[in-house]
């Protein structure tokens, strides 16, 4: 489907159509796109591969990063950056790290900013020779001028001796928190770490964040949040009881000391009006966390407890973490498994809870729900949809993100009608009320002609009512990278 364009360029060039077809090095000049190509890897040949982007915003400083394989067929970690609020970039995309020889492998990059300060970790297989990763960190504080050292590997593996895999870094004032999971005991654990200088300096051997027997269970895909006050918060996937489960572990104190034992948050049960109604064991995925100071921390997933289908089930606690309350499932106007609703995004915000997920309640396609607790997680409004397909097409991976006032901002990949063909896009619907109400039609992000190649891995930031995206975009062949800022 992504070949068919090129094919198309050459004919239509002659009536001047390219820009709308997106037609690579057309001789009557640069697509006229309302969103705009970042990457620079059509200087090379053959051109790479980009991987889904990484993107921070913060004042008028854009920083994107991504994966691409242009040195020697070797995938390295690139970086660009916009200096005013996404409308220039830089010339030419910055390698993030080092690879003298083109040896190494970096991938799956992972950001943090503040305004001229990136800080940006990934997984790197210089160590060894059995291509295990770890995790590396490096920090520019000139918006990518120049870099404050050599690459650090944060996970004390010097030969290779084990995989360190999906970096997570989050930002609150000088703290840098970084989580990842790793095989250096056997089966992967959750691990941390945190610099409280901007990342000049870090915990020697970071933390372990699973309490369980060391290397004794699968534990993976940590999730973080942190409240600005010194608390941390992990949640992470976990096989220590045979299936999948999702436990969560805090820290009051930026990392240092974690709580024994962690805290197991889904259940196999399913609360009724009638009490508890026991259930086997299920397999529970997708978590999502957020946290505010004021002590409301927010964990939601979707789990099989009801049958064959997901349903979304949402665990609150009032006290920073300290105990939860009984796990609600907010996907409630389908009844318990009776459609399926996954992978949740949270938000909490002025003492709110703010869920969004997909569901399949309608038609058999997916749409993307949106609900709201005004009580911290008490009870949950009906959910609605924020899309208006009505299940025609499949709406999928939904994002949020949350203004103090009061503008919500949802974005999902949009896959139309595979049946016919259709390629992703990007939408999003906005609203200006909390979640109250939401503009009657979603908008489009990506520019190309609808339905007629991927847009993938898309990434969405917020601030002072613009809205920011960064994606994965096949419409040129290969995939490179696309941006675009919207005032909605």
């Amino acid at each position: 489907m992504t070949s068919s364009p090129r094919l198309l360029c050459l004919v239509v060039a002659l009536v001047a159509a390219s820009a709308l077809l997106g037609c690579p090095k057309d001789p009557l000049g640069p697509p006229e796109w309302a969103d705009q190509r970042i990457d620079n890897g059509d200087e090379f040949d053959p051109e790479p591969e980009s991987s889904p982007p990484a993107l921070c915003v913060s004042g008028k400083y854009v920083y994107v990063a991504w994966h691409d394989d242009r040195a020697m067929g070797t995938n390295n970690v690139y970086l660009q950056v916009s200096q005013d609020g996404g409308s220039s970039w830089n010339p030419t995309d910055m390698r993030v790290n080092s690879n003298p020889d083109g040896d190494w492998i970096a991938e799956t990059p992972a950001l943090a900013c503040d305004e001229q300060s990136v800080y940006v970790v990934w997984e790197d297989d210089r160590d060894g020779d059995l291509q295990n990763k770890a995790i590396y960190f490096n920090a520019s504080y000139d918006a990518g001028g120049s870099w404050f050292g050599e690459d650090l590997n944060l996970t004390v593996d010097d030969d290779g001796d084990w995989n360190s895999l999906a970096p997570q870094i989050t930002l609150a004032g000088a703290d840098l928190y970084v989580a990842w999971y790793d095989g250096r005991d056997g089966a992967y654990d959750i691990y941390f770490n945190h610099s409280g200088d901007w990342g000049a300096s870090w915990f020697g051997e970071g933390a372990r964040v699973d309490t369980d027997d060391r290397g004794a269970a699968y534990s993976a895909k940590p999730r973080m949040a942190v409240d600005g006050i010194g608390g941390v918060h992990v949640i992470w996937e976990d096989l220590r009881n045979g299936v999948n489960d999702i436990y969560y572990n805090k820290s009051a104190d930026f990392g240092a000391h974690w709580a024994n034992p962690d805290t197991r948050v889904d259940e196999d049960v399913e609360r009724t009006d009638e009490g508890l109604v026991a259930g086997a064991p299920a397999e529970s995925f997708g978590a999502a966390v957020d946290a505010e100071p004021e002590g409301l921390v927010a964990i939601a997933w979707h789990d099989l407890r009801n049958g064959e289908l997901s349903d979304i089930y949402v665990a609150v606690s009032q006290t920073g973490g300290t105990d939860f309350m009984e796990p609600l499932r907010i996907d409630a106007l389908s009844g318990p498994g009776v459609s399926d609703s996954l992978y949740p995004s949270v938000v909490v915000v002025n003492g709110e809870v703010l869920v969004v997920f997909r569901d399949d309640r309608q038609n058999d396609g997916f749409d993307v729900f949106f609900t709201r607790s005004e009580d911290a997680g008490l009870t949950f409004s009906e959910e609605v949809a924020v899309d208006s397909d009505g299940g025609t097409a499949h709406s999928v991976e939904p994002q949020m993100l949350a203004h103090p006032d009061g503008t919500v901002a949802v974005a999902w990949t949009d896959l139309g009608n595979p049946a016919n063909g259709d390629w992703e896009d990007i939408l999003f619907n906005v609203s200006t009320d909390g979640g109250a109400s939401w503009l009657d039609e979603e908008l489009r992000v990506d520019d190309d002609e609808s339905h007629t190649a991927r847009s993938t891995g898309m990434q969405m930031a917020m601030q002072e009512g613009e809205l920011f995206f960064a994606w994965a975009d096949y419409r040129m062949g290969l995939g490179d990278i696309f941006f675009r800022s919207i005032e909605p």
